[in-house]
């Protein structure tokens, strides 16, 4: 199934092909079995893409200074109080601050902060009180050392995550943490779920690989838990002490790729059963790989995110329609690809009078139908 040539997807476009980027581009994934982590591996050319993306103000799911991602910003925070280190007179960096929303909070606490941050949505910081450095890490503008190393959705980003960590080890003072939160990646993956690769994203991180690469940087684990309702892993790291047990599932990557061959050939399936322009993707960010991967690219499109509707995904040919364009013009068959609201939605259409006629399949009932056979 490895390698692939996925959507660059960096954000949604309002016409086609107008985002200065290209619609797709080789993914070359590989399982690092030292760290059982999957890694994309990444090439002078998607470097350059990707700095000229990140400088732009790309964020992708690391969007949590954003009003919609403002759920994560307050869960990092709600970690950060949560580790009862007392932040008067501590010196603080987060890399990756975005428009310093995190900082903001912080500093209200008598941190000393500092942020660092590629694109030019650090402009908005306007606190005299943080300081602003406009670079990626590691940077040769950080002369001093911090009390507390800070950074959320931020590692998956990086290509060489042991290399980065073993840098902002050395920027902490004695008895220092790095508090992170990473995109929790298990229920994807135990779910052959391939939505969750984007060519921003160089690592996909479990609590397996998480304890492998903290131990491989000599970094002890004081705390590791979920966060936002299991999509995000977030930790505490110090450079000396000991770490706390965690427990894992073992990761298994020919069971994934074969059920992610499986899974994908279902939903296949079904979209040729009926037609490309009679089946209606809910939720298509989640779909966008797959239906990619399966050369599906006439679908309808629907999400209940008015930021979204009426613009483009890279590679596709429909704009995203809304919920009540649905009603107007029922398709035959609806795909929900949510596992976490799937059951709201289903419920959704399923009331809606105009749609009774039309199918209506959740992911939930592919992986049953799968699981049966």
């Amino acid at each position: 199934m490895f390698p692939l040539r996925l959507p660059f997807f960096i954000g949604v476009q309002n016409e086609r092909g107008d985002s200065g980027f290209p619609e797709s581009y080789p993914f070359d994934l590989y399982f690092d079995g030292k760290l059982k982590l999957y890694r994309q591996k990444t090439s002078p050319e998607l470097d350059g893409l990707l700095k000229k993306a990140y400088t732009a103000g790309s964020m992708m799911n690391g969007e949590m200074n954003s009003a919609e991602g403002k759920i994560y910003a307050d869960a990092a925070l709600n970690f950060i109080s949560s580790c009862g280190i007392k932040l008067n007179g501590k010196k603080i960096l987060e890399i990756g601050c975005g428009n310093g929303y995190i900082l903001e909070q912080l500093a209200k606490q008598g941190a000393i902060c500092t942020g660092l941050e590629p694109g030019p949505q650090a402009q908005a910081v306007s606190n005299p009180n943080i300081k602003i450095i406009r670079d990626f890490f590691p940077s040769t503008q950080l002369k001093e050392k911090f009390d507390l190393i800070l950074h959320f959705n931020v590692l998956e980003h990086v290509a060489d995550p042991e290399h980065a960590l073993t840098e902002q080890m050395n920027l902490l003072n004695e008895g220092g943490s790095i508090l992170l939160g990473v995109p929790n990646c298990e229920p994807y993956l135990f779910h052959s779920d391939v939505s969750l690769f984007v060519h921003e994203h160089c690592n996909y991180f479990t609590r397996e690989s998480f304890v492998q690469i903290a131990n491989s940087c000599g970094l002890a684990i004081i705390r590791l838990e979920e966060g936002v309702d299991g999509g995000m892993l977030f930790a505490e790291l110090k450079k000396n002490g000991s770490s706390t047990k965690q427990e894992s599932k073992s990761f298994n990557p020919k069971k994934f790729e074969t059920s992610v061959s499986a899974f994908n050939e279902a939903i296949a399936e079904v979209i040729k059963k009926y037609g490309q322009n009679n089946v209606a993707i809910y939720c298509p960010l989640r779909a966008i790989n797959l239906l990619f991967m399966k050369d599906l690219l006439q679908t309808r499109f629907v999400d209940d995110k008015a930021s979204i509707k009426g613009k483009f995904l890279p590679g596709f040919a429909n704009a995203i329609e809304g919920f009540e364009d649905l009603q107007k013009n029922p398709p035959t068959c609806i795909i929900i690809f949510s596992r976490t609201f799937g059951g709201k939605i289903e419920q959704k259409c399923a009331s809606a009078s105009e749609l009774k006629s039309t199918e209506i399949i959740t992911l939930d009932k592919i992986n049953s139908a799968l699981t049966v056979k």
